[in-house]
């Protein structure tokens, strides 16, 4: 494979890897927003994700970098909604 096939083959698995990726924490947020379950779940980890995931976006944003930038705003949307559900049930 030659470098230019390379280059898009990684960009199009970056797209694919930034927009699917987030959703590893589907299975977390059904559990607390639908099952109102909250046993197991650790607010304090899942605020301090969140700052973490802040911090990465503010970075994608100041590179202008879209695969940072889809990938950190799509987590730190679904992790704070964990923090959310947390707190409230």
């Amino acid at each position: 494979m030659n470098e230019g096939k390379m280059t898009v083959f990684l960009e199009r698995l970056m797209i694919f890897v930034a927009v699917v990726g987030p959703f590893a924490n589907l299975p977390q947020l059904l559990k607390i927003w639908i099952k109102k379950k909250t046993n197991g779940v650790s607010l304090v980890s899942w605020i301090l994700f969140s700052i973490l995931s802040l911090v990465w976006l503010i970075y994608g944003i100041v590179k202008k970098d879209k695969y940072i930038i889809i990938a950190l705003g799509i987590t730190l949307i679904l992790q704070l909604l964990i923090v959310i559900g947390t707190v409230i049930y």
